[in-house]
């Protein structure tokens, strides 16, 4: 006979079901097999990530030294800046040569003696000027095979330009007189202490002589122009005085000589401005030459080279010698003795014809006619 649970049969039921799970006992086994044919649910979202471990302290790394910040300021050329002429190059051009290298008013130089002699012994001292788009270097040509030592001083232009150095911010051809002319008055003042330094600074003998080729040409007579004393000889070659900087007054005593040239083909810097400029200058009373020369182009020919040397050579002679005068004074203006002008001379003047008296009336002439009296018109 089926017993009939009760409520006391539950409740003890119930009992003794959570003394088994206290005690850790497993379920019972239909339970738990109903549980393993349960599927089981994908979970949503899905699990994150596990944490990041968490960073130190910034105080406990070692964290890397900033750049410096002058190399941030600085900025970069938009032109690489050209290499410098290694010392080799000019004992491979020139053996023997002496070669030094220096710098003042911001401005670097080379220092090369010709001839046989030392760095330290007392030399004349010439100053040359490179052009647009070139660099210092061991000068040839018309300084080859001068008879006498010379201190060459060949600064370095400030701008680069292209693969070498400039003087000015525009070319010649642009037009720009006014920024040419002011660019030349800050640059002829900076080479002008620059020769003063040098001189201080080196046993120097004779006056300084200044040379130029274009705009180095430009300032060799700009600063015979502005520093007429400073300078002992200027040898502008291919150069041009722009017209602000002509000057109104007539030159100071023992103001330098200028024995410039130029080819009357140039395409740079055309012939006829320089004409006008030198013209200007010689009109105020200045000791000037100018040669010309023609089919040279914006270069220097062979005669061209050979005149310059010339000049060199009587310049370093006269120093040699004590004398104040580097140059061959200028010959004297041919005066043409002009013909006294042809004066027509003047016929005498014919002596007064004696009056004429008249004749005493004779019998038998005829009687004299009544002058007609005038009719006046009604």
């Amino acid at each position: 006979m089926r017993r009939r649970l009760c409520c006391s049969d539950f409740v003890a039921l119930l009992i003794t079901l959570a003394s088994l799970s206290a005690c850790g006992a497993s379920p019972p086994r239909a339970t738990q097999a109903r549980q393993e044919r349960t599927p089981p649910v994908a979970a949503w979202p899905p699990p994150s990530d596990p944490p990041v471990p968490t960073v130190p302290p910034v105080a406990e790394q070692e964290a890397p030294l900033p750049e410096p910040a002058v190399a941030a300021s600085v900025p970069e050329p938009s032109v690489p800046l050209p290499p410098p002429t290694p010392r080799e190059h000019y004992q491979a051009r020139a053996p023997g040569v002496r070669v030094r290298e220096g710098e003042s008013q911001g401005i670097g130089f080379l220092e090369i003696v010709l001839g046989d002699a030392d760095p330290h012994d007392p030399l004349p001292m010439i100053v040359v000027l490179h052009g647009r788009g070139d660099r210092p270097r061991v000068p040839g040509g018309p300084f080859e095979g001068l008879t006498h030592p010379v201190r060459v001083i060949m600064p370095r232009g400030p701008m680069i330009v292209g693969e070498g150095f400039g003087w000015l911010p525009v070319r010649v051809l642009e037009g720009r007189t006014e920024l040419l002319a002011a660019g030349l008055r800050d640059v002829s003042t900076r080479l002008s202490r620059l020769i003063e330094e040098v001189r201080a600074s080196r046993p120097t003998i004779g006056p300084t002589m200044v040379s130029g080729f274009s705009q180095g040409g430009m300032l060799a007579v700009t600063l015979a122009v502005r520093y007429p004393t400073l300078v002992g000889v200027a040898f502008p070659l291919a150069g041009w005085l722009p017209p602000p900087l002509w000057p109104e007054a007539r030159p100071p005593t023992g103001a330098a000589p200028i024995r410039a040239m130029h080819a009357l083909d140039d395409e740079r810097i055309p012939f006829e401005p320089t004409r006008d400029s030198y013209e200007r200058l010689r009109t105020l009373g200045w000791d000037l030459q100018l040669s010309t020369y023609d089919g040279a182009g914006h270069a220097m020919s062979a005669e061209m080279d050979a005149t310059f040397h010339a000049w060199l050579e009587r310049a370093l002679t006269a120093i040699a010698r004590g004398e104040s005068r580097l140059v061959e004074p200028l010959p004297a203006p041919e005066v043409i003795e002009e013909e006294p002008p042809r004066v027509r001379a003047r016929r005498p003047r014919r002596e007064a014809r004696p009056e004429r008296r008249s004749r005493a009336r004779r019998p038998g002439d005829r009687p004299r006619r009544p002058a007609s009296p005038r009719r006046r018109r009604p």
